[in-house]
């Protein structure tokens, strides 16, 4: 049987292909039964045989440092686990960066991830606005919805594991408490006067900046924040009905109603009016831009586990964890298992990877978390290309073998839900058995009948369907008659959708 030189120069260009996969399966289920997860490793199995590709495996060394980026750029936050309480959560907040981003989806993913990803992102319109150091020698970023009454507050808070803090000098003892004082004072952007920046734990980093201005007049959640600390409640608008005389004061909070008392140049305005004035005034100053934040929900991330012969320290002050090794003293750390959730440790695989392959499951409940860390850990939207596999069901008795393998990959096109049934299965064993008929008594070193166009167009377009089909066909046609076939191409073919531990 010939063949033109061209179909044989394509051939040869797929098998100098390397392609790097990461494949993203639920680890959640025992693995002998979720069939959906064995199809995504076993078509991704076959894309890095076909291509001459790996499936990237994940170290925990390359967690841990992924861990590190995160953490350093603000993004973790640790929370006990509400069912263990020898387990601390490890969670993550997109940056707003990525929100912003991402809100317009991704070139080249799937339109249903892209839908997914932009039905996610929650949306606050406000301003962001810089508060300078005491010594003018740093800047905090607030993101602010209501400023209309903001000249009225008293504080600053921010999360514990934001960046700002990491750059001040906090002493071991402060850094004990889930609410402290930094020591740390900042101007307030329109009066300059001292603001006391706080650390809390109610101060989450998944909105806006991290940081928030405290306005307990003005706002519940300040209110019952500067009551326990013992802030000052300062009120900077009253209800029309309210004044300055004790038995008309008005009462906590007062939230975007009323008029501006004690505020000087703004005193008697409405609260719309200061909204508008104090953005053009900070706006003019250079302090103070309108800023829409885009945000994709936390998530954990992974688990710290205490464990006494752990291979991790975690350092809760700080949020920093790192190996044991090279570390001596122990002490003012805790010691802990790392225990990385599968979105993680696929993200982790992915910075070498050309292609990505999860499961339809996969891609519903993480497909919106993955992209989102991807984005933070790459620093880019150059991401690799996906491809989501559909499920796979089997109601059988069958174990999991070499005949059920096979099945998973040729039954149906991978964006199709596969039902694996008896027809199937007895069909793949007869393609097995004929294989294996073929390989010891058909097979000729330098000569035979060459592989059909149909076969070398399905390896060319990595398609284990289509691949398994023509072959199939082909096979019953060589064992109708006497012929034999070329060794070389014949073996290598099977190669492609064979499981490496079937003998040929």
């Amino acid at each position: 049987m010939n063949r033109s030189n061209s179909s044989t120069i394509v051939y040869g260009e797929l098998l100098k292909m390397n392609v790097n996969i990461a494949c993203l399966d639920e680890k959640a289920e025992p693995v002998i039964n979720n069939y959906s997860s064995h199809r995504n490793r076993i078509y991704s199995e076959f894309l890095a045989r076909i291509n001459q590709g790996e499936i990237i495996s994940t170290e925990t060394d390359d967690v841990s440092e992924n861990l590190t980026k995160l953490h350093d750029k603000g993004l973790l936050y640790f929370e006990p686990n509400v069912k263990d309480i020898d387990v601390i959560d490890v969670n993550y907040a997109p940056s707003g960066i990525a929100g912003e981003t991402l809100s317009g989806g991704i070139d080249l993913w799937p339109e249903y991830i892209n839908k997914q990803l932009i039905k996610s992102i929650r949306t606050s319109s406000g301003a962001l606005f810089d508060l300078l150091s005491e010594e003018r020698k740093s800047t905090l970023e607030v993101f602010i919805t209501d400023w209309s009454s903001c000249i009225g507050a008293c504080a600053v808070v921010v999360h514990n594991m934001h960046p700002y803090i990491r750059q001040l000098k906090i002493s071991a003892e402060y850094r004990k408490h889930k609410t402290y004082f930094t020591g740390e004072f900042l101007r307030h952007p329109l009066t300059g006067d001292l603001l006391p920046l706080w650390v809390a734990e109610w101060v989450k980093p998944q909105f806006g900046t991290g940081a928030v201005m405290v306005n307990p007049a003005h706002n519940q959640i300040d209110l019952e924040f500067a009551r326990s600390i013992g802030l000052p409640i300062r009120f900077a608008l009253i209800p029309s009905e309210n004044s300055d005389l004790s038995g008309a004061w008005p009462v906590a909070p007062v939230i975007k109603t009323g008029m501006a008392v004690r505020t000087g140049l703004f005193d008697g305005k409405s609260s719309n009016e200061v909204q508008s004035e104090t953005f053009d005034i900070l706006c003019e100053r250079g302090l103070a831009k309108k800023h829409i934040d885009k945000r994709l929900p936390a998530f954990v991330i992974a688990q710290l586990v205490k464990n006494d012969s752990g291979d991790w320290l975690w350092d809760p002050k700080s949020g920093s964890i790192f190996s044991k090794k090279g570390h001596g003293n122990y002490e003012d750390f805790i010691s802990v298992s790392l225990k990385e959730e599968p979105v993680l440790a696929a993200a982790t695989s992915i910075k070498d990877a050309k292609l990505l392959i999860m499961g339809a499951r996969e891609q519903k409940s993480l497909g919106v978390n993955i992209t989102a860390l991807l984005f933070d850990l790459l620093g880019s939207i150059n991401f690799p290309l996906v491809k989501v596999v559909e499920s796979a069901e089997y109601n059988g008795n069958r174990k999991f073998d070499d005949v059920m393998t096979l099945a998973i990959l040729v039954g149906e096109d991978y964006h199709t839900r596969l039902a694996i049934r008896k027809p199937l299965l007895e069909k793949v064993e007869g393609f097995i058995d004929a294989v294996k008929s073929i390989s010891q008594t058909r097979c000729l070193k330098d000569d035979g009948e060459l592989l059909p166009e149909s076969v070398i167009l399905a390896i060319n377009n990595s398609d284990p369907v289509s691949i398994f089909r023509s072959l199939h066909k082909w096979q019953k046609t060589i064992l109708k008659s006497d012929k034999s076939v070329n060794e070389f191409e014949y073996k290598n073919a099977i190669s492609k959708i064979l499981c490496p531990n079937i003998i040929i």
